[in-house]
């Protein structure tokens, strides 16, 4: 799934600090940065792209004190470019996240809806929802975005390799379902 133009991501963190917590009634909220890369670069022609993200997480909630967090996620798009990302409302394999916290827990997150792409002062910001379905916060239901700031000038759109990498801003909320 093309999920994340800049933002696919299995976070990996170390801290000593206290878990968030176990969402029984609280919503987790990460803050952060990644970096993305993309199988082929991007051009300003829509392919079939490979996506690749790890970030870096700050996570809190309720009165818990903030966790490192760390994550990796993996996803394909059926048309990316420099100027928009596509993918399949119904593919066979949603974008994963696997989060990483800092005591040891994890969650494991299947982004299953079509990413919902904006441009915002020339950065692509992409939004993706999708249960939990394992882990710390199992059934609830994570949403995700992240502004995608190119790494290079955007002329590397039109160089043959095209645009391999970016990074950017990103948030992962989870929240017990409604």
């Amino acid at each position: 799934m093309a999920a994340a133009l800049c933002g696919l991501v299995l976070l990996t963190g170390s801290s000593s600090a206290a878990a968030p917590p176990a969402l029984a009634h609280e919503p987790v909220l990460c803050l952060g940065s990644e970096n993305t890369a993309f199988f082929p670069g991007l051009s300003l022609t829509p392919r079939p792209t490979q996506i690749d993200g790890h970030a870096s997480y700050s996570c809190s909630g309720g009165a818990a004190e903030p966790v490192a967090a760390g994550g990796h996620i993996h996803g394909e798009a059926s048309a990316a470019s420099c100027v928009d990302v596509h993918s399949l409302p119904a593919q066979p394999k949603p974008s994963k996240e696997i989060v990483h916290y800092a005591d040891g827990a994890k969650s494991v997150i299947d982004y299953t809806s079509a990413p919902l792409v904006t441009r915002v002062a020339g950065a692509l910001v992409l939004t993706l929802h999708g249960p939990v379905v394992a882990g710390r916060g199992k059934d609830a239901e994570a949403t995700r975005t992240i502004t995608l700031l190119p790494g290079r000038l955007p002329t590397a759109c039109l160089a043959a390799e095209g645009l391999g990498h970016c990074t950017g801003p990103v948030s992962l909320l989870i929240a017990p379902r409604s």
